[in-house]
């Protein structure tokens, strides 16, 4: 009993010195707290991809009175690090990546994270429950509407002519036409075309 007891007392410390390590799904909606390193180490924080920039109002990148936060960022780089100056420093630090802005609210803590990885979530939509569009999707779906471009192509961009074409022709099929070009009218707005 003494041994595991004497264990616990030395491995408790290596325990906490480890910090947690965690990894965020990306979402523009969502503001992300970050508790930041203040007593020893730093907090790094980890995007997809190249960080087009930061902001915020108490983060420096040199020691100051009035800065909350010291960052270590490098423009073009994938991550940066950052730690607190303060025990009460807290602030918000918006960080550019892929043309959207993600808000870190960042907090001062004894118990920080030490590694923030942020990853993009292929597998859900904007509500969270839908899976996102995949590629064959995507091209399935733009051949769709160059079908439809090709097939309702004279509707589309002369109306008259084929209504009277058709009245020429003894057709008593207006309404349906109507209906029709309509339909691809709408489907061509929708696809911006």
């Amino acid at each position: 009993m003494k041994i595991t007891g004497t264990l616990s007392f030395f491995l408790l410390p290596l325990a906490l010195y480890a910090g947690p390590i965690t990894q965020k799904p990306l979402d523009e909606f969502v503001i992300y707290d970050i508790p930041v390193a203040s007593k020893s180490g730093t907090t790094t924080v980890m995007f997809p991809s190249e960080i087009s920039g930061l902001f915020a109002k108490s983060v420096a990148t040199q020691e100051q009175e009035n800065a909350g936060f010291l960052i270590s960022f490098t423009p073009g780089n994938f991550y940066f690090s950052i730690r607190a100056l303060k025990s009460d420093a807290e602030d918000h630090l918006t960080v550019i990546f892929n043309r959207k802005a993600y808000v870190l609210h960042l907090k001062a803590s004894d118990q920080p994270f030490y590694n923030v990885t942020f990853y993009q979530d292929d597998r859900r939509g904007k509500d969270g429950g839908r899976a996102a569009i995949v590629p064959e999707r995507l091209l399935s779906l733009m051949d769709k509407a160059k079908a439809c471009v090709r097939r309702h192509a004279a509707e589309i961009r002369h109306p008259g002519v084929l209504r009277n074409h058709r009245q020429r022709a003894g057709r008593t099929q207006q309404s349906r036409s109507r209906q029709q070009m309509e339909r691809a009218r709408r489907a061509c707005r929708t696809l911006n075309l």
